[in-house]
């Protein structure tokens, strides 16, 4: 399975000169939490949900520039052609659980963990990111190991 055949091809970015709360209101018009951060036309970095709050609200930095507050550098990519069980290596290692997706210098798509439900790899990648444990075909999440804690994949927010 390729990324080019599960990959968001709707993609949203904002400048690297806009606000943080520009990067939060283009979050909720669209019901997202990961934007690309451009610069210059370029590919400069990403802004999440999480790195608003972390980085943002808890500095009270909420009213400044995307690159200035929370803009996460040292990116992982990926390219339409790349097989799915690689993005989901690059997931596991990186932490991560979208990479935007390049071809030619720019950017075509995301693809996130939830893109990535039917690949065969995916319990053990989930397993890796989350530190929990899952049982697969049927994406269970067992917290503490206790099958009786647990919740379908749907239930869980990625």
């Amino acid at each position: 399975m390729k990324v080019n055949e599960v990959m968001n091809r709707n993609v949203y970015t904002i400048n690297s000169d806009e606000s943080v709360i520009e990067a939060c209101k283009i979050m909720d018009k669209y019901r997202i939490g990961f934007l690309p951060v451009m610069k210059n036309d370029l590919l400069f970095g990403v802004i999440t949900d999480r790195d608003i709050v972390i980085r943002a609200v808890a500095r009270n930095c909420i009213g400044n520039t995307v690159e200035a507050t929370c803009t996460s550098h040292g990116l992982t990519i990926a390219s339409k052609d790349e097989d799915i069980k690689i993005v989901l290596e690059k997931m596991a290692k990186y932490q991560v659980k979208r990479i935007p997706i390049m071809d030619n210098g720019t950017i075509i798509g995301v693809i996130g963990i939830k893109d990535c439900i039917k690949h065969p790899d995916f319990a053990t990648t989930l397993n890796k990111i989350y530190e929990t444990q899952v049982t697969h075909p049927d994406y269970m999440i067992f917290e503490n190991g206790n099958p009786h804690d647990s919740v379908k994949i749907d239930d869980f927010i990625l």
